[in-house]
Parts: structure tokens; C-alpha cells; sequence
């Protein structure tokens, strides 16, 4: 009978550890998971654009939620190389231009936050900070891949031939995104760069 008082009491012992170390897996798993769908993506269209002097510089930044995360607003952080370019604007309502091929591709990609809510520009640090939100009931947020907006930058008069410089993802930390399911960070940085490169009218043949 001790024995089996014994075995049975230690088969329970075991029981009960499989099942707390099963619980510490179930809830590592569900930290994880939950982590991973409270992030956004993001990522540039380009890696790398090349132009001549006093030329436009368009670029697309595109989000990449889960399809139950539907986005409404959002506020992101970039650097360029004010050395050789400055900002002019972002794409909004009043200036979109369906003539301009990369802001065409922008709305027709599911571009939602119409509204430029803050525009911050450091001409001396080529920092920028960027806040926008839909103008739109929640039956008609973007969720899944969307287009945040198309960032639209010139080329400075004294800037010489063969100037390269990075459009870049900065201080992601303070990147944030709402929508009616939550609030989310930038969870993993795709193609978070840009390179810029100023070319001789020759080059720019060779690179059409």
C-alpha cells in the first residue's frame, strides 16, 4: 500500500509540473504572439533613386498590419541628407497629383490617412516628423498593406555630381500607429533606407 501511496502521490507531483511548465510555454507563446500582432511594419518602395541636379525626389512609405488591425492614424520619424536635399511635402489631399507616377501608386495602395495632422522639418539636421490620420469611418480603414504617404523631397542647385546620401527610418521608438483594434510600435523595419545619389546627365542615360 506505501508503495503504491508512493506512485500515486509522485505521479501526481509529475502531473502537476508537466502541467505548469506547460502553462509557462501556453503563456510564452500567447506573450509572443500578442507582442508580434501589436506591431507594424514598415518599409521605403525604392532602396535607391537616382537623379540629376535640382531634381524631385519622390518616395512611398508603405504599412504592413494584420488584417484585423486596421489603422486610422499614425506619426513616424525620418532623416535625409539635408546637405544635398530639402523637403518640400507630403502627400495630402489639397496637393495629391494623379501626373505624378509615385504618388498614383500611393493611392491607388489602399492610402487612407489623407490628413496631414503635424509636419516637423530640422532643414539643419534633415529631421523630420511626419503625423497623419484618416478622414474616414472605421468600415473603410486600411488594414493589411497601405500606403502612409509619399514624401517628396528636392535636390539643392549646389549640390556636385556623384553626392550620395540616406532618406532613413529615425528614433522608431517614437513611431506609433492607432486604429479602433489598438495602439501599435514598429515591430520590424523592412527596407528602412533610401540611398540618393546625384548624377551627370550621362549616368542618369545609363540608369533610364
Amino acid at each position: 500500500m506505501k508503495r503504491s501511496t508512493a506512485k500515486i502521490y509522485l505521479g501526481g507531483i509529475g502531473i502537476i509540473s508537466l502541467a505548469f511548465f506547460f502553462w509557462i510555454f501556453l503563456y510564452q507563446m500567447f506573450i509572443n504572439t500578442n507582442a508580434e500582432s501589436n506591431g507594424i511594419h514598415a518599409y521605403f518602395d525604392k532602396s535607391r533613386i537616382v537623379v540629376g541636379k535640382e531634381s524631385y525626389v519622390d518616395v512611398n512609405l508603405y504599412l504592413l498590419s494584420r488584417l484585423s488591425e486596421h489603422i486610422s492614424g499614425g506619426t513616424i520619424v525620418l532623416k535625409y541628407p539635408s546637405h544635398m536635399m530639402r523637403f518640400i511635402s507630403t502627400l495630402n489631399e489639397p496637393n495629391s497629383n494623379l501626373d505624378n507616377k509615385t504618388q498614383k501608386e500611393c493611392i491607388a495602395n489602399k492610402y487612407r490617412l489623407t490628413k496631414v495632422l503635424k509636419v516637423v522639418d530640422d532643414p539643419t539636421t534633415g529631421m523630420l516628423t511626419i503625423s497623419r490620420v484618416a478622414l474616414t469611418n472605421s468600415d473603410d480603414l486600411a488594414s493589411g498593406l497601405m500606403c502612409f504617404g509619399t514624401l517628396s523631397f528636392v535636390i539643392n542647385k549646389s549640390t556636385q555630381f556623384g553626392t550620395e546620401g540616406l532618406i532613413q527610418f529615425a528614433n522608431t521608438d517614437k513611431w506609433d500607429f492607432v486604429g479602433p483594434e489598438g495602439t501599435y510600435k514598429l515591430f520590424e523595419q523592412g527596407r528602412n533606407s533610401v540611398l540618393i545619389r546625384v548624377a551627370n546627365p550621362g549616368e542618369l542615360r545609363k540608369n533610364k
